[in-house]
């Protein structure tokens, strides 16, 4: 995702069609009866925990961008997503997926990050779209390398102090007013954090300046952009000389 994240349902397509074997684990009627070997629930059970990526879409478990009415595995339809989470409990063995790796959550009505403590080896978390206000529970996440958020309701950067291994930020389209608590990201690659309530680019270089590795950034549609676009790119320049892409030119 070097120039563009607005071909992210291409990519939620594609991992779709290369997921669509795997086995998810999903909430049925309790039974002592195990899984079939082929995968497929037993009338009462539960499918087998393989799943290395839950898409939230048509061809696993259907609920964003969805024109099936009916909805999909989970009996669900369209944005009816707002406990979702809840399916997750830590307790619960069934629950514990603890080999999925990628988990796309996207244009749901969900409001609360919870219940992903136990996802230990999850590397993707897309949760757009949904109706989150809090950056929060993602502190056992600690092998996370991308995160997009964007378009929730966000009022601040938090929340990322264990997610030492991400490498793309996506808070855009938030209500985030400053940069701040991510300067120990020192892996990151691609930050966007365009269309919030970021006044000044002052916090840049005490934020981003020592991420070598930081290659793209997007500020776009933020005050410091709109109210000074004569110098607003010589400025972000100046703070962080590594960049390689600011937006989207």
């Amino acid at each position: 995702m070097s120039t563009t994240h607005k071909d992210q349902n291409t990519a939620e397509n594609s991992v779709v069609e290369s997921k669509v074997a795997a086995s998810v684990t999903q909430e049925v009627a309790p039974t002592n009866k195990p899984a079939e070997a082929d995968g497929a629930a037993p009338e009462g059970g539960v499918v087998e925990k393989k799943a290395k990526a839950v898409v939230v879409r048509k061809e696993i478990i259907e609920l964003e961008d969805s024109d099936n009415e009916e909805g999909g595995e989970t009996g669900m339809a369209d944005g009816e997503a707002e406990g979702f989470l809840d399916a997750f409990p830590n307790d619960t063995e069934a629950y514990a997926l603890v080999n999925l790796e990628e988990l796309w959550l996207g244009k749901n009505k969900i409001i609360k990050l919870e219940n992903l403590a136990h996802l230990c080896k999850l590397r993707i978390l897309s949760i757009q779209s949904n109706r989150i206000v809090k950056l929060e529970g993602l502190e056992g996440l600690v092998d996370l390398e991308e995160l997009y958020i964007s378009h929730n309701g966000l009022e601040r950067l938090e929340g990322l102090d264990k997610n030492m291994k991400l490498t793309t930020v996506d808070i855009g389209s938030n209500r985030i007013p400053k940069i701040e608590n991510i300067s120990h990201l020192q892996s990151l690659e691609e930050f966007w954090a365009n269309d919030n309530k970021i006044p000044s680019l002052h916090d840049l270089e005490a934020q981003l300046g020592k991420t070598s590795t930081l290659k793209t950034i997007y500020l776009e549609g933020n005050p410091c952009q709109k109210e000074d676009m004569a110098n607003y790119r010589r400025k972000v320049k100046l703070a962080l000389p590594q960049l390689v892409q600011i937006d989207a030119t």
